[in-house]
């Protein structure tokens, strides 16, 4: 079946991949059900199908690397090695700190065995792969908002409101990664700008009465960069998302520094913001101090930061300040000429209006990483996509048939 006759239609192909790319994106609530005692058997049992899921992806990705070569056609973008280096340098920092198991099967399996799948597929078929990430996070999506409409005070009681995919903060890169790869798509493939206002305001919806101000924030950004694209092209064409990132960049750091500095503090409160952010500060200084520490390879996998209550967590609420606590500033450089990398050529890319779209939805999402910690393969999705579909190499390979792309390079002979 070629492309021309399978579009519209959802095939084995999309199927096949969607369930490899599925595992790596379990939803937080499976542990917490079952760290509550909501029907804890049958969430185990599926927590436990997604590890195996991930096992097999993962091993899969590393085995076809071997056997199809496909790792010299990978070390040629730079983008995609700085990505692949900042992974492996965590896993490092793991065994540095005595966590082997954790830089094996967390590092390794989880994140690198995820950008190896996630290459692979781009190379083969990039529109496939973008299909079959807006059939899973579109259907993941549609589970998220309709099970936060059907309770909106959350599926169990206890300390927070919890969903279908977790808690208040840990839908949003589902929605963001289905809206995402929408953009992609169309605006690559079909050579048109996507006209899918009416789901964007949907999923903020959903945001706004899952009460999480940070998320309906960046979904809103992304409603106002539909908005632009649709009516006010120009302004589109015009932007810069490297600018936008050098922004993001200058901004967060004066937060972060406002937090241990007294007088950034005194500023912040005279612009009538709270300096705290809404009890973050004390997380994100203790963050420092274990960077402090250990600035290197960090202080361990197995950190854990005390909130104001007395509570314990064992993230920052901070993607960046989380990694940099826990796995030092080796591996963290890596991700920032990675991201450099990625952004410089965005920047030379010849679709001015796509990729200016590509790069402010990625900006978007580096702001909401600045103050909520969830899983790492939502980042590397979305930054894998933009570097494959900006490496300028995959004329021609969306022709290919969908079903053989996957099943059949899934059969070895």
């Amino acid at each position: 079946m070629t492309r021309k006759e399978s579009a519209g239609f959802v095939t084995t192909g999309h199927v096949a991949c969607a369930l490899l790319l599925l595992p790596f994106f379990e939803p937080l609530s499976f542990n917490l059900f079952v760290r509550f005692g909501y029907y804890a058997r049958f969430f185990s049992a599926v927590a436990d199908l997604f590890l195996l899921g991930r096992l097999f992806a993962a091993s899969w990705a590393f085995l076809y690397c071997l056997r199809k070569y496909v790792i010299r056609e990978l070390v040629c973008d730079k983008a995609a090695v700085l990505f692949f280096l900042h992974v492996l340098l965590m896993a490092v920092s793991c065994v540095v700190n005595g966590s082997i198991g954790a830089g094996i099967a967390g590092q390794i399996y989880n994140y690198l065995g995820f950008i190896l799948l996630c290459g692979i597929m781009m190379r083969r078929s990039p529109e496939l792969f973008l299909e079959s990430g807006l059939l899973m996070f579109g259907t993941l999506s549609l589970i998220g908002c309709a099970s936060i409409f059907i309770h909106p005070h959350g599926w169990i009681k206890a300390d927070d409101a919890y969903y279908l995919l977790g808690g208040k903060n840990t839908a949003f890169p589902y929605y963001f990664c289905f809206i995402f790869s929408y953009f992609a798509l169309k605006g690559f493939f079909r050579r048109e700008v996507p006209r899918i206002g009416w789901l964007i305001v949907i999923f903020t919806a959903g945001a706004v009465v899952a009460d999480s101000s940070s998320s309906t924030a960046c979904l809103l950004l992304l409603l106002v960069v539909y908005i632009a694209t649709q009516y006010f092209l120009p302004v589109m064409r015009g932007v810069k998302p490297w600018v936008l990132a050098v922004i993001l960049a200058v901004l967060m750091i004066s937060i972060y520094m406002g937090t241990v500095f007294a007088p950034l503090q005194s500023l912040i409160k005279s612009l009538g913001r709270n300096a705290t952010f809404t009890g973050r500060d004390v997380l994100w200084a203790q963050a420092v101090d274990y960077l402090k520490a250990h600035p290197l390879f960090g202080s361990g996998e197995h950190l854990t930061f005390t909130l104001k209550s007395g509570n314990v967590t064992n993230h920052a609420h901070s993607q960046y300040l989380n990694r940099l606590a826990k796995y030092g500033a080796v591996p963290f450089i890596f991700l920032i000429l990675g991201l450099f990398v990625l952004f410089r050529r965005l920047l030379f890319a010849k679709k001015k209006l796509l990729f200016n779209l590509i790069g402010t939805c990625v900006v978007i999402y580096l702001l909401h990483m600045c103050f909520d910690d969830y899983s790492y393969n939502f980042f590397l999705y979305t930054v894998m996509t933009a570097v494959g579909l900006s490496s300028g190499d995959i004329k021609g390979k969306a022709s290919a048939g969908v079903t053989d792309i996957v099943l059949k390079d899934m059969i070895w002979h």
